[in-house]
């Protein structure tokens, strides 16, 4: 989402500025909105606060705030109440993120006016991905068809994606099924760790 955002505001300066933060850091003092922003550009961007607080007031940024699933429970439901200050108070434009599960179970509601839920992604989807030319996922392809645990995690876009790392060339005695879906989720990372360290070894000096 953030990309043709900047794309656009690259084109033209007059366009708002995408800024993504995670929300999760949020509960730690529970701020007014706009001063936890300022600290978080500070910190996880280096930019001064006071050009963050211009940018505010100039209403220069579009938000993309991340994790209001990640937010500590306790402070959750007080994190909505915070956003909706915001938004109210500035003629902002914002996305906010959360895994539906954890935002039906709070009682106060994002006012927003918009909300997309993101499906999980089709069967021919996914074959589609996959039967992309030199991926050499044959074997990937073939256990999708009966192996439940990897077809579910198939499902989501960044396990899909991970798939295509860690199981490139393994054979299906490789992937054969698996206890359960923890047991398979393990065994995904354990291989895309390996393949990251063959692609990008660590210096000797590292170990």
């Amino acid at each position: 989402l953030a990309e043709p955002i900047i794309a656009a505001a690259r084109q033209n300066p007059n366009e708002p500025l995408p800024i993504i933060l995670n929300l999760s850091s949020w509960a730690q003092e529970q701020k007014p909105l706009a001063d936890w922003m300022v600290e978080e550009m500070s910190v996880q961007y280096g930019v001064a606060r006071d050009l963050t607080r211009a940018g505010i007031a100039q209403n220069q940024f579009l938000y993309l705030l991340d994790g209001l699933d990640e937010v500590a429970a306790t402070a959750r439901d007080a994190c909505i109440p915070a956003i909706n200050a915001f938004k109210q108070a500035l003629p902002v434009e914002m996305v906010v993120c959360s895994r539906i599960a954890e935002y039906e179970a709070l009682q106060n509601r994002l006012n927003l006016g918009t909300a997309v839920q993101i499906q999980p992604l089709t069967n021919g989807q996914i074959d589609a991905y996959l039967s992309r030319d030199g991926l050499e996922l044959q074997a990937m392809r073939a256990t999708l068809k009966h192996d439940e645990e990897l077809h579910e995690l198939a499902q989501t876009p960044l396990m899909l994606s991970l798939m295509t790392l860690a199981y490139r060339g393994v054979s299906r005695e490789e992937l054969q099924p698996l206890a359960d879906k923890e047991a398979r989720r393990r065994h995904l990372f354990e291989h895309y760790v390996r393949q990251m360290f063959e692609r990008r070894p660590l210096p000797a000096d590292s170990l």
